[in-house]
């Protein structure tokens, strides 16, 4: 059961993030757009005590109002300037990706909507990646149009998803790709319509959950051992590194 404190009926409520849950699968929910310092904190906070939680087995991420997720909130950017600015900005959205790539449950991001930058970022590290099939492009990472670079270690994880060609394409031109040129790369793994995206997401994590959930923490640290998590914690200590460049200098938008 969810802490009593955060307790309404089948869901958690608390600022900015809702949490549902159905069987073994629970629905983490954004409330804000953007990553910014407060909804990464409350959603760090739900995705810790999911971590703890024995008896859900798989974690959808979902948006609202046709939105994913849209990154870091480029105000708070761009007050940035010196390397410590920086590591204290960086330090708990790090923490959350790394239980997020970490977690031996399932996981999975139902995007219903725009996904760019943190928010794809975010996407990277889930199991599965359902999303809507809308018109026109809506995923992407556009931080070096901002003179910016991803922070959240999407230079590993794009380039562990889809192709080298690919990922370096929407790397260094930040172009937006469309659902199904996205589906083409391998970016995500299946695109429906907008209305049938957490439906699917949670028959697809349901589907998976009929197996034996034993062997599937066993495939998911395997798929993830400790060599790959220490891998993923150097990418983001990077990203830090390099954010932190390009947040020195008034190149950024």
């Amino acid at each position: 059961m969810w802490p009593k404190r955060l307790r309404t009926n089948s869901a958690m409520l608390i600022p900015g993030v809702s949490l549902a849950h159905a069987g073994q699968t629970a629905v983490v929910t954004f409330g804000e757009t953007a990553m910014n310092r407060r909804f990464v904190a409350w959603l760090d906070s739900v995705v810790a005590w999911l971590e703890g939680e024995r008896s859900i087995s798989a974690v959808i991420f979902t948006g609202t109002r046709g939105i994913f997720m849209t990154g870091a909130d480029l105000t708070e950017v761009r007050r940035l300037r010196s390397p410590e600015d920086v590591e204290d900005f960086l330090r708990i959205p790090h923490s959350l990706m790394e239980r997020i790539f970490g977690m031996e449950k399932l996981t999975a991001a139902a995007i219903n909507g725009h996904c760019v930058g943190g928010g794809l970022e975010l996407a990277l590290v889930c199991d599965l990646r359902i999303a809507a099939d809308l018109p026109g492009p809506y995923m992407g990472l556009p931080e070096v149009r901002l003179g910016l670079v991803p922070a959240l270690a999407a230079t590993v994880r794009i380039l562990d998803t889809v192709t080298r060609r690919d990922g370096i394409r929407l790397l260094y031109s930040g172009d937006l790709a469309t659902a199904s040129e996205a589906l083409a790369m391998g970016l995500i793994d299946e695109a429906v319509s907008a209305s049938q995206v957490l439906d699917t997401a949670t028959e697809r994590c349901g589907a998976i959950l009929e197996n034996s959930p034993v062997a599937i923490r066993a495939i998911k640290r395997l798929i993830v051992p400790d060599g790959e998590r220490a891998r993923f914690r150097e990418a983001l200590r990077q990203s830090a590194i390099e954010f932190a460049t390009c947040c020195s200098i008034d190149d950024k938008n």
